[in-house]
């Protein structure tokens, strides 16, 4: 399950096309004609809609997609939508959380976690939330929209992250340390950041 593809969608044909992997996708900001690639058919679905915590004619909640496609087995879900992740993740319940082994999302406005409201309310739940689930088995700052200082620190927090989590169930320790910044992730930052 992917919302927020913005006319890209080369990560889920990768999966189609090496692992057989079907993906469903959502976005109100585009329309399928649009998208870069061609869907393939029987192998991937598009509906022009938000995903949100309430359905709507232009939206649509996590657990009424899962319902409307009626997957099997375990997920995988995919999520880039500029901030929504946030209500969206703390609206669904548990268990449609636990259908998922994979989460991959990016987190927006971080900053907003100076702001003491916002942490308690929002980014605290949201992070508590997934974390009784899942382990982060990847974290990749994104240099795209700079980051801020942790007042009376030098703990520097990017503005955008993107994470990966597994669900506990299948989280097995790696031997050695993680690689910070991982070999893969500094060629995928801003060249001039």
């Amino acid at each position: 399950f992917s919302p927020g593809v913005n006319r890209i969608k080369y990560f889920e044909d990768y999966l189609a096309d090496r692992y057989g992997i079907q993906s469903h996708m959502c976005d109100f900001t585009c329309d399928v004609e649009e998208f870069k690639t061609p869907l393939k058919p029987g192998m991937q679905t598009f509906v022009k809609k938000w995903l949100d915590v309430s359905p709507g004619a232009d939206s649509i909640s996590l657990e009424e997609w899962l319902r409307e496609r009626d997957p099997q087995g375990d997920l995988l879900l995919q999520m880039d939508i500029e901030g929504a992740e946030y209500r969206n993740i703390l609206a669904t319940s548990e268990g449609t959380l636990a259908r998922f082994r994979v989460i991959v999302l990016e987190v927006h406005g971080l900053g907003k976690m100076l702001e003491t409201p916002i942490l308690r309310e929002v980014i605290a739940p949201f992070f508590q939330k997934l974390a009784r689930s899942f382990t982060t088995v990847h974290a990749h700052p994104n240099n795209c929209c700079g980051d801020f200082t942790v007042p009376d620190t030098d703990i520097r927090i990017p503005n955008f992250l993107e994470l990966t989590f597994l669900r506990h169930d299948h989280f097995v320790s790696a031997p050695d340390p993680a690689a910070l910044p991982h070999p893969l992730d500094v060629g995928r930052n801003v060249p001039r950041k």
